[in-house]
């Protein structure tokens, strides 16, 4: 199913556009430009090719980039496509100031993957899904669209994992202690975005 951008009038796949209540569907370089005309800043909406970039065990996975002028500055992602039916693939994000230059937010990126997807924390054995001998585990938090319930999805090594899989995977350390931590899958580049509360005299 397609759509079209109300402004430039691109043929558009779903998730290459954006809904603007009060003015419909836009596609994000166009909504990124009206954005920026009404905020006032200098955005670089400068588009970048879909990247290639390998993962730990030599599978070359693609990636399309997308940029978007966020109420917090100048968000790039990137996105495999496409996206493996059992809801998994990688997903990267950095996020700049609002006038942040996108060659120099692109280059913090690739960086990003480059260095994520060169770790290995799940591998299939005999047992199903086990850890590696790193004995950490690190992934995306998603909904199961497949559950009944509101599910997670972990996204391990761009492995979606059920919370069924995860317990079966966690019974290898019976009686070993559990540590988790919560952390945003944003990277901030350069300074804090926003000021926080403790920083005011």
């Amino acid at each position: 199913m397609t759509s079209t951008c109300g402004r430039c009038k691109r043929r558009l796949r779903p998730e290459q556009t954006i809904s603007v209540t009060g003015v419909g569907e836009r596609c994000y370089v166009c909504f990124n430009a009206e954005t920026a005309g009404r905020m006032g800043v200098a955005f670089d909406n400068t588009p970048l090719q879909p990247i290639e970039v390998a993962d730990a065990d030599g599978v070359v996975r693609h990636f399309e980039i997308r940029s978007i002028l966020c109420a917090t500055g100048h968000e790039m992602i990137a996105e495999e496509v496409p996206r493996p039916t059992d809801g998994g693939g990688y997903r990267f994000a950095v996020l700049g100031d609002f006038e942040a230059d996108a060659w120099g937010l692109f280059q913090r990126l690739h960086a990003k993957m480059r260095h994520e997807m060169g770790d290995r924390h799940i591998q299939y054995t005999e047992y199903g899904w086990q850890l590696t001998k790193r004995e950490s585990l690190v992934g995306r938090i998603e909904s199961d669209l497949n559950a009944d319930d509101r599910r997670p999805l972990l996204i391990v090594d761009g492995k979606a994992l059920t919370w069924d899989d995860v317990g079966r995977m966690l019974m290898t350390y019976e009686g070993f202690t559990l540590r988790v931590a919560v952390e945003d899958s944003i990277e901030v580049v350069g300074r804090p975005l926003l000021d926080s509360p403790d920083d005011e005299p």
